[in-house]
């Protein structure tokens, strides 16, 4: 009968492995930490985020929606100011306005997008830029530099 023999591993593949195994975790533990990093960035951006918004809509709230002219004349505001966007009371997620909210509503979500004109007919509004130049949060203008003299 034959047998086999068993070779000996070498000291220096045995080392290579160790050393492989050993540069892979490092690597690991990098990727991780720079995804974390990064997840920690993005919460603090969106912390700012949520913070701004917030304070902007406080100032349109209080400042901004007085700014913001109603109408229901069709006619004054077709096609000589510019349209911003369909406002719809019915989708705002926190609170439905009732009718007799729905005018600061509308003053306020058009201050937000900019607008200084809403057309309000029943529940229908729709915003719009009549002046020289979109709104701040505050009413003030966005860019007073570009205004014509």
């Amino acid at each position: 009968m034959s047998t086999t023999s068993f070779e000996p591993v070498h000291e220096p593949l045995a080392q290579d492995a160790r050393i492989s195994r050993l540069e892979n975790r490092a690597r690991n533990v990098r990727w991780k930490s720079a995804f974390a990093a990064c997840l920690a960035a993005a919460g603090m951006l969106s912390c700012y985020q949520i913070q701004a918004h917030d304070e902007a809509r406080t100032m349109a709230h209080n400042v901004g929606r007085y700014k913001v002219r109603v109408t229901s004349d069709y006619e004054k505001v077709q096609g000589t100011c510019k349209f911003v966007r369909y406002l719809q009371p019915e989708q705002d997620p926190k609170h439905i306005p009732t009718d007799a909210e729905l005018p600061d509503w509308v003053r306020e979500e058009a201050v937000l997008l900019g607008a200084d004109t809403v057309l309000l007919q029943n529940r229908t509004a729709e915003a719009y830029i009549c002046g020289p130049g979109p709104l701040n949060p505050d009413g003030t203008l966005r860019n007073p530099e570009i205004q014509p003299h």
